[in-house]
C-alpha cells in the first residue's frame, strides 16, 4: 500500500479495515483520539477494544424515535413523562453497571425504571407524593436481575431539605457521588402538574421558571461526580404569537452554573397526546399563526469538569495579557482553578445554591491557593446568599490572602460590608481589567525574587539604613541584611568578636532585632509566624511596619502578637525617618493583642540596651 499522507497513512477513505492491523498505533498518535484503550474514556463500559459491539448506541445529534418504548412496566399513562429510549441510551453511554442515577424530576419513574433494567443503582425525586407513590409501585413492580437498589423522595428538588434527603441517601448506601444526573422538568406551563409552589410549573414568568430551574442545578451540583454528565431534556413552547426558547435558555442557565456543553440533540416528537388524530386542525393553525408545529425537543449533554464562568474567563485571560506584557511567565498552567480546588472548604452544614465551584476563580501558587474570586454577578442578593458567602469565606484556609468578588454595583455596598472581602468589582470591561491587575499583584508577591511592592520595601528599607546611620554604626553596631524573602536588621553584638549570625549557646548573637513589614498581602499572612522563629528568643525585637496602622493592628487582633514593640508608620514617614525613629513613641506587647504606649523611641530603647559586651 503506498503512503500518501505525509508519509505515514494513505487517505482514511482508502484503507481497507483488513489492512489497519499493519500500521503501528503510533501512526496515529496525532489523531484528536488516542489509540491507546486505556486513554479512552472510562466512564462506561464501552471503549476502544468493543465500541462495534455496540450498535444499539446512537452517536449522532438527530434522533428518530418511533413509538414509545413499553417493555417490563413502562406506560404512557403519566402525562408528560418522556420515552424510556432517552434514560436508556444517556445510562448506556455515560454509566458502568453499579454506578448511581439520579433523576429531579423523577414523574413517573421512567429513568429509574431503566437503572433497575440495566444494572444501575438510582434515586428519584418527585414533587407530588400521589404520584412519588405511584412511581415507587411501579418501579418495584420491574424485575431486578441485578439486583441493585432504586430510591425515590418525595420533595421539591428546588429545597435543601430535599438536596440533604439525597446526601442521606447516598451515605446510607456508602457512595459519595451520583454518575449521572437525569432532568426532564416541565417545559414551563405547558402542562401544570399540581398547585405546588415549588412546581416549576406554575411559574408566572419564563425568567421565574428558569430561575427555579437554575436552583435545581446548583443545588445538585457537588452531588454528580467529577467529569461525569447531566443530562437534560427539555422543549420549546408558543405563547403570545411568539416562540419562546425554553431549549437554549435552559442550556444558558446550566451553563452559567458552570458545566460544559458536550452535545445538542435534536429528537423528533411522534404520537403527541395533544396533536394526536388532529394533524389537519394543527396544520390549519400553522398556517394561519405564521408558524411551524413543534416536532421536536432537545437533549441536551453537559459535562462537569474543572471551568469557570465567563467574567471569571475574561479576568485569567486579561491576567495572562499583563504576564505577557511584562515578561515574567509568572502565570502556569497550574495557576489558575475552579472552586473544585476549595472543595473541602465548603461547609458541611451549609447547603450552597448560589456559590458553587465554577462560580470560583481560585489562584494558586505552591500549591497553595492564594486568592479567591467569587463571581455573584447574575447572582441575586439574598440574605441567604449573604450567609452562603459568609460561611464561605470563614471556611478559607490561612493560606488565602485576598477575597474578591464579582458583583453589580448595586450591590457593592452590602458586599463590601461582609467580614473578609478585599474588594467588589463590576462586571464591565475596565472593572474587571483592575480585578486582574490586582490578582497579577497578589502573583507577583508571593513569588520568589521579584514580588509586589518589593523594590519599594527595598527603597524604605534603605532610607531606613540612612536613619539609623544617623545614630549608629553600620557594621559594629547593626547589620543590615536580607533574609530570604524579608529585610531585616540585627543590632548591638552579645560577642563582639562574632558576627551578627553565630549562635552562642542556643541563642543569636544579638540583643536587638527590626523586622520591616511591608503592608503587602505577603506580610500581613506571614506576619504571625514570626512569632516561632523571632519572638521570645532573649532578645528584644521590634517590627516597624507600614504603612497602614488599622490594617497592622487588625492583624495583630486576628493573630496575635509577633514582637515585643512596633513602630507603626504611614507613607509620609518615610521623609522624616530619622525624626521618626528618635522621637515616636514604640507601641509595646501587651496581653495577647493589646498594644500599650511607651515613653521610649526606636532610637532610645537601643541606646538601653547598649552595655558592655560580655
Amino acid at each position: 500500500m503506498t503512503h500518501k499522507l505525509n508519509g505515514n497513512l494513505p487517505r482514511f477513505e482508502d484503507i481497507d479495515e483488513s489492512e489497519l492491523a499493519e500500521y503501528d498505533a503510533r501512526a496515529l498518535k496525532d489523531l484528536s483520539v488516542s489509540a491507546d484503550p486505556e486513554a479512552w474514556s472510562d466512564i462506561s463500559e464501552i471503549n476502544a477494544k468493543n465500541w462495534r459491539d455496540y450498535d444499539d448506541i446512537v452517536t449522532n445529534s438527530l434522533w428518530i424515535i418511533g413509538a414509545r418504548s413499553r417493555d417490563g412496566v413502562h406506560s404512557g399513562q403519566y402525562h408528560g413523562n418522556f420515552v424510556p429510549q432517552i434514560p436508556y441510551q444517556a445510562i448506556r453511554r455515560f454509566t458502568k453497571p453499579g454506578d448511581v442515577v439520579l433523576d429531579t424530576f423523577l414523574g413517573s419513574g421512567t429513568t429509574l425504571i431503566e437503572s433497575r433494567r440495566l444494572g444501575r443503582h438510582g434515586i428519584g425525586v418527585e414533587l407530588v407524593d400521589s404520584i412519588a407513590q405511584g412511581a415507587t409501585n411501579l418501579i418495584e413492580a420491574e424485575a431486578n436481575p441485578h439486583h441493585t437498589w432504586q430510591e425515590v423522595i418525595a420533595g421539591s428538588s428546588t429545597d435543601n431539605a430535599t438536596i440533604d434527603q439525597i446526601r442521606d441517601t447516598l451515605k446510607r448506601r456508602g457512595r459519595d457521588n451520583v454518575q449521572l444526573l437525569m432532568m426532564h422538568p416541565p417545559y414551563h406551563d405547558i402542562i401544570q402538574f399540581s398547585d405546588h409552589p415549588h412546581d416549576l410549573s406554575t411559574k408566572q414568568t419564563v425568567e421565574a421558571f428558569i430561575d427555579a430551574f437554575k436552583q435545581v442545578v446548583y443545588r445538585t451540583y457537588d452531588l454528580l461526580e467529577q467529569n461525569r454528565f447531566l443530562v437534560v431534556v427539555i422543549g420549546d413552547k408558543y405563547a403570545h404569537k411568539e416562540w419562546i426558547p425554553l431549549g437554549f435558555l435552559t442550556m444558558e442557565a446550566v451553563q452559567s452554573v458552570g458545566y460544559s456543553l458536550k452535545s445538542i440533540v435534536v429528537k423528533n416528537m411522534e404520537g403527541n397526546r395533544a396533536k394526536r388524530n388532529l394533524q389537519n386542525l394543527w396544520r390549519q393553525r400553522a398556517f394561519r399563526g405564521d408558524y411551524y408545529i413543534f416536532k421536536h425537543e432537545y437533549v441536551l449533554f453537559f459535562q462537569k469538569v474543572k471551568k469557570i464562568v465567563a467574567h471569571l474567563e475574561v479576568v485569567t485571560e486579561l491576567v495572562r495579557q499583563i504576564d505577557a506584557r511584562e515578561e515574567r511567565e509568572l502565570i502556569q498552567a497550574s495557576s489558575f482553578a475552579s472552586g473544585e480546588a476549595l472543595k473541602s472548604c465548603f461547609s458541611s452544614g451549609m447547603t450552597y445554591t448560589a456559590i458553587s465551584p465554577p462560580r470560583i476563580l481560585a489562584l494558586r501558587y505552591g500549591g497553595r491557593v492564594r486568592a479567591v474570586v467569587i463571581n455573584l454577578s447574575d447572582v441575586r442578593l439574598t440574605y441567604a446568599v449573604e450567609d452562603e458567602l459568609q460561611a464561605f469565606i470563614e471556611t478559607l484556609p490561612e493560606s488565602v490572602v485576598d477575597v474578591s468578588v464579582i458583583a453589580e454595583r448595586d450591590d457593592k455596598s452590602r458586599l463590601e460590608d461582609i467580614p473578609g472581602i478585599a474588594q467588589v468589582y463590576a462586571p464591565d470591561e475596565p472593572s474587571l481589567e483592575q480585578l486582574a491587575h490586582a490578582l497579577y499583584i497578589v502573583r507577583k508577591t508571593l513569588g520568589p525574587g521579584q514580588r509586589a511592592g518589593r523594590s519599594a520595601a527595598v527603597a524604605f528599607v534603605a532610607d531606613l539604613n540612612e536613619a539609623l546611620k544617623t545614630y549608629f554604626k553600620p557594621g559594629a553596631d547593626y547589620e543590615w541584611r536580607e533574609r530570604g524573602r524579608g529585610i531585616s536588621f540585627t543590632g548591638l553584638r552579645i560577642d563582639p568578636h562574632k558576627p551578627f549570625d553565630d549562635n552562642l549557646n542556643g541563642r543569636p548573637n544579638f540583643r536587638i532585632g527590626i523586622e520591616t513589614k511591608w503592608i503587602g498581602a505577603y506580610e500581613k499572612e506571614k506576619a504571625h509566624q514570626m512569632r516561632g522563629s523571632y519572638f521570645n528568643r532573649d532578645f528584644i525585637l521590634v517590627a516597624v511596619v507600614g504603612y497602614n496602622d488599622n490594617e497592622w493592628q487588625t492583624v495583630i487582633h486576628d493573630y496575635g502578637h509577633f514582637a515585643d514593640y512596633y513602630l507603626l508608620l504611614t507613607k509620609a514617614d518615610q521623609k522624616s525617618l530619622a525624626d521618626v525613629i528618635q522621637t515616636r513613641p514604640l507601641l509595646r506587647a501587651c496581653g495577647k493583642t493589646d498594644l500599650v504606649e511607651t515613653d521610649q523611641s526606636l532610637v532610645m530603647l537601643w541606646q538601653t540596651q547598649q552595655q558592655p559586651a560580655e
